[in-house]
């Protein structure tokens, strides 16, 4: 009889043990269910914080390739400015008409061209001009008055 008093305590020990246990198990579960929508959190906003980075890089690269387009153009309006400046600081007397040879005759800008003539809407020298096939073509073919035969 002994034995019947205590299986009904072991049991009951038994009992309290499954209990406690799917207790604890439970307290843990949710334990990790916390940290991880914690977790899940703090990514959610260090992806907001990524996505706020990458959209002002973007515009900070837009600012950049306006400024790089806008530095371009400076450079090219000084590079033409200080063209223009060379040749008008060049003396009347040291200027030469530039000689050409075309269709195998030979040519001279008249001593009245000026040293910068605007064709196809640019600004060339007469030695850029003098290089150019297509340019002469033009100019001798048109009949200008800023060339003239040798």
């Amino acid at each position: 009889m002994s034995k019947k008093k205590t299986d009904p305590i072991v049991v009951e020990d038994e009992a309290t043990v499954e209990t406690t246990t799917t207790n604890e198990t439970n307290e843990t579960t949710d334990l990790q269910t916390v940290n991880l929508q914690i977790k899940e959190a703090e990514l959610n906003g260090r992806e907001a914080e990524l996505k706020k980075f990458q959209a002002e890089l973007k515009d900070w690269e837009t600012r950049l390739t306006e400024w790089e387009r806008q530095l371009e153009l400076k450079e090219s309006e000084l590079s033409l400015k200080a063209e223009i400046q060379r040749v008008k600081e060049t003396k009347p007397a040291e200027q030469k008409a530039t000689t050409f040879e075309f269709d195998g005759v030979n040519y001279r800008f008249a001593d009245h061209a000026p040293q910068l003539i605007r064709i196809n809407g640019g600004i060339k020298t007469q030695q850029a001009i003098a290089n150019n096939e297509e340019l002469l073509l033009q100019l001798v073919a048109g009949g200008s008055g800023l060339v003239e035969r040798i």
